[in-house]
């Protein structure tokens, strides 16, 4: 009975607004779970003031796949405004993590074969989460046709592209081309993605063709 009671008092505050930091649940939306049931979130300090952020993944109510959303839950922010902050990002299943103060985002597409990985990290003057990464991968065909791997460094405006395909002989991936290059790219802060993941996905695109 008592673990029965500690459950519903859980999902209750959980309902009303993620438990202790009161962060109320976009309308119309409610908690992703990937595959094994689990739900695709980061519960830490992003911005250093002392409570703690969400970052969440969230569906459209009623909808067994589709229309998903990140959702960023930055105390600082939220407190002036009570909005959240998100991008769209439907995907078959995500990978989120922190490492060493850098929030990554991984997701893939389609048919599992192609992935994008996004890298943020608070940065004080923008008061916001910057993008200071932004990852592809395509697996391309059953013999990797089609495949490359794509990593653009947003705080130094290099980005690497490579090829790659199948080699028989040697029976493992061999890589057929490579371009790295600086481009010029404005600040992104996540707020932004939705705008500017066009352009994201645009550079290096000439030599994929």
């Amino acid at each position: 009975m008592k673990t029965v009671l500690l459950i519903f008092i859980y999902l209750f505050f959980l309902k009303q607004g993620f438990a202790q930091n009161n962060y109320v649940m976009p309308k119309d939306y409610v908690i992703y779970k990937n595959l094994d049931n689990q739900e695709s979130r980061i519960d830490a300090d992003l911005d250093k003031d002392g409570i703690k952020d969400l970052l969440i993944v969230c569906a459209k109510k009623g909808s067994d796949m589709g229309g998903e959303i990140v959702v960023l839950f930055l105390s600082s922010n939220y407190k002036k405004d009570k909005k959240p902050d998100f991008f769209d990002f439907e995907a078959l299943g995500y990978n989120i993590e922190l490492k060493n103060n850098v929030l990554i985002v991984g997701a893939c597409f389609g048919n599992g074969r192609f992935c994008k990985t996004l890298k943020f990290r608070y940065e004080t003057k923008l008061q916001n989460l910057q993008l200071i990464g932004y990852d592809e991968e395509s697996f391309g065909n059953a013999v990797h046709d089609g495949a490359y791997n794509k990593s653009v460094n947003l705080l130094t405006n290099a980005y690497n592209l490579s090829k790659y395909k199948w080699n028989e002989k040697l029976e493992k991936d061999e890589t057929f081309f490579q371009k790295t290059d600086k481009i010029a790219i404005p600040s992104i802060i996540f707020k932004d993605v939705n705008q500017k993941m066009e352009s994201l996905e645009q550079i290096g695109a000439k030599y994929l063709e």
